[in-house]
């Protein structure tokens, strides 16, 4: 009885309605960046696009304007209605979402993709700095995990119905019907978020505001801090590169189709990934005990062991078991990105958690923006040296990945087994970046032991 009295009591706490809100603006926000992803072979054979420019639409296309509004608008939620900065920024990226639809080439849809990307980097800064505000630093991190599970589960709703729309009415419709949704979540909003104090007691009203060259040269002031942008910039260049060819990839190599990969690998990857954060939060809230320094080995250990599972799932020859792999690699992937949130928002000033959160997130996206470009860039050389072709030679023999009318069958049979094997060296190339963050982020556990300690040795100041 006891346990269902405070179920119920939590239901009516203001933050925890809030909270789920947020929740659900976060899926519809992964849903409708990601959908590109399933749906991108689709549309590289309709529009005839390279693999390159796969790379920029799901890249540089999404993140430019991403970084470009993000930290701007970061700054006004450090002082504006964070609430109505939220609503506004779903309105806007579930129109371009659709929009993206209506595309007829490349340049439309580029353009509309940078509409999604400068709607939504409205929202993390501003959704970071509510939580932080609607839950104390013992229950942030778990609460910052249900806010990353909806990470997953956004990959899962845009890439499962994505893929199932798009199989039986074409990739148009899927853009709409993911993207229009949306708006119905700016009236859930509006009704059940609130405006919390900033800080404990609503210090922050009370502290002297800073400019953003002094929130930004106050967040590069912690050692913790700054080795945490590095590391948002290596795991989001790899993680950005995997996410955007994994369903590309299972495609080509297993021959699998839309609906296949949407219901099969999209969806158990999505479910894992909800269990990896759900854990990610349990585990750093453990290992943090009031200290925080220890957070960060959640995502140091979750990254070795994902890169070596997803190493294995791209040379595996049988489907089944490589699905299996990269859905078991899904769970250590999706523990990274929770307890570097909690941790960072636990370390900085209270008056500076929006622009922390929009610096954090501009390093993970727009250096990782690189990461697909960079990966259908290898694919399109290594595809066109196993024909022993250059590249534009390759891309009007195989336009699209598949034989240009009238080709030779014997050079029409290369262009499949070519695709394949060049977006498996790219994808390999990117998790030796995901490596590498590994080792700064156990440089960050370092330094926030040595932060505590030199803090246990000072003396408290004299009244």
């Amino acid at each position: 009885m006891n346990k269902i009295r405070e179920w119920r009591a939590a239901l009516r706490n203001p933050a925890i309605a809030a909270m789920a809100a947020l929740f659900l603006i976060n899926v519809a926000s992964y849903a409708d960046r990601s959908i590109l992803v399933v749906l991108q072979e689709s549309i590289k054979k309709d529009l005839q696009l390279s693999d390159f420019q796969l790379g920029l639409l799901a890249g540089p296309a999404f993140a430019i304007f991403y970084s470009i509004m993000g930290l701007p608008i970061a700054r006004l939620a450090e002082r504006k209605s964070r609430k109505k900065i939220i609503l506004v920024a779903v309105s806007a990226w579930s129109v371009f979402t659709a929009f993206c639809g209506l595309a007829q080439n490349f340049v439309q849809l580029a353009i509309f993709r940078m509409g999604v990307g400068a709607a939504e980097a409205a929202a993390p800064p501003a959704t970071h700095s509510l939580i932080a505000d609607y839950f104390n630093r013992s229950a942030r991190g778990r609460a910052m995990a249900v806010l990353a599970l909806g990470i997953p589960l956004g990959l899962m709703v845009g890439g499962v119905f994505g893929g199932l729309i798009a199989s039986a009415f074409g990739w148009r419709v899927a853009f709409i019907a993911i993207g229009l949704p949306g708006l119905l979540l700016v009236l859930l909003g509006s009704k059940i978020m609130y405006e919390a104090d900033r800080g404990p007691g609503n210090e922050v009203a009370n502290m002297e505001k800073l400019s953003t060259m002094e929130s930004i040269r106050s967040l590069l002031s912690i050692p913790v801090y700054r080795l945490l942008l590095v590391a948002a910039v290596l795991s989001g260049n790899a993680a950005h590169a995997i996410s955007t060819f994994s369903a590309s990839f299972f495609i080509r190599a297993h021959d699998l189709s839309l609906a296949e990969v949407g219901g099969i690998l999209l969806t158990g990857k999505g479910l894992a990934g909800m269990a990896g954060t759900l854990t990610s939060g349990f585990v750093s809230d453990k290992l943090d005990n009031g200290r925080g320094q220890d957070y960060l080995l959640v995502p140091a250990s979750a990254s070795l062991v994902a890169a070596g599972l997803m190493w294995l799932s791209f040379v595996t020859p049988g489907v089944t078991v490589a699905m299996l792999l990269f859905i078991l690699a899904a769970f250590f992937a999706n523990m990274i990105m929770s307890p570097a949130f909690a941790a960072i928002q636990n370390v900085v000033d209270p008056r500076t958690r929006a622009t922390a959160a929009a610096l954090f997130l501009f390093c993970v996206t727009v250096p990782g923006s690189v990461g697909p470009v960079m990966v259908g860039y290898l694919s399109d050389m290594v595809a066109a040296g196993a024909m022993n072709l250059d590249v534009a030679a390759y891309l009007s023999t195989c336009p699209g990945g598949r034989p240009a009318a009238g080709l030779a069958a014997e050079v029409a049979a290369q262009c499949a087994p070519a695709a394949t094997s060049g977006l498996r060296r790219g994808m390999t190339v990117a998790l030796l970046i995901y490596l590498a963050s590994v080792v700064v982020y156990l440089l960050a556990v370092r330094a926030g032991r040595i932060s505590m300690r030199q803090s246990l040795a000072t003396p408290p100041a004299k009244a």
